[in-house]
């Protein structure tokens, strides 16, 4: 188009024009509107359902691990009581190495086949702890007791761990779905918001084109007629002012 003829457009058919556009916007959207909503009502409830589902796992995982976690507290506590029938410095070397592999399991975190290496490491080291305490000739009753609850509460927890190992993959496969739920469940919440705004804005600028149309042009004229007539325009008036009242401000400053 010539910019000849587009200075023929009459603002009258300009605005028809708009209005014919916010108009075919508007017969459009709803249909997507629906189809974003109804993502959404599906959305919803799966992601709720796998939220939950992931939630109830992992309450079944947790509960292992704090069973895992008495057995440790236990075995620490009958160790440190074995290492009591040994000499000073054998103590104190025994402790130490036990206490070390605690602090590798803890850091170990989630790794379940690590930790449970580490404590089968803590299982030999409590055999060779009750070998050193018979060798010594102080083994009684109450300390193959200790030994033998020593071994059953690594055992347990080594147990324990067997339990955890075929879970990590549930786990992954669990949160792998609800984040995929949420993904979609995001998603259609965004959409439907960005389509209902769209819609009320296409709505507004019908009422607004069409209310142009009833009323007519003269208000939104009135700036070009008052130009034709050699007067300033609005925004050329607005920008006189301005430098009108900062040079005001600069007399008074100086």
């Amino acid at each position: 188009m010539t910019p000849d003829e587009l200075l023929e457009i009459t603002p009258d058919l300009l605005a028809r024009a708009i209005l014919h556009r916010r108009e075919r916007l508007a017969e459009a959207i709803p249909e997507q509107l629906d189809a974003r909503q109804e993502e959404l009502e599906i959305a919803v409830p799966l992601t709720r359902t796998a939220k939950e589902n992931r939630d109830n796992f992992d309450k079944e995982i947790n509960g292992i691990l704090e069973k895992c976690l008495r057995s440790q507290s236990q075995a620490k506590q009958l160790f440190t009581t074995l290492c009591d029938s040994l000499q000073m410095g054998d103590s104190k070397h025994n402790q130490g190495e036990f206490d070390s592999l605690m602090q590798i399991y803890k850091e170990s975190n989630e790794n379940h086949q690590q930790q449970r290496i580490v404590l089968e490491q803590m299982k030999d080291l409590s055999d060779e702890l009750f070998n050193k305490i018979s060798q010594e000739g102080n083994s009684n009753s109450e300390i193959e007791k200790n030994h033998s609850e020593l071994i059953d509460a690594i055992s347990a927890s080594m147990t324990f761990h067997e339990e955890l190992l075929p879970l990590q993959n549930e786990k992954e496969k669990f949160n792998n779905t609800y984040l995929e739920n949420e993904t979609m469940r995001r998603r259609a919440d965004s959409r439907t918001a960005l389509l209902s705004q769209a819609l009320d804005y296409s709505e507004r600028g019908i009422e607004h084109w069409q209310q142009l149309i009833d009323k007519g042009f003269d208000r939104l004229l009135v700036n070009a007629k008052r130009v034709r007539e050699g007067e300033y325009s609005t925004p050329a008036l607005s920008k006189m002012n301005k430098v009108k009242s900062s040079q005001s401000e600069k007399e008074e400053g100086a």
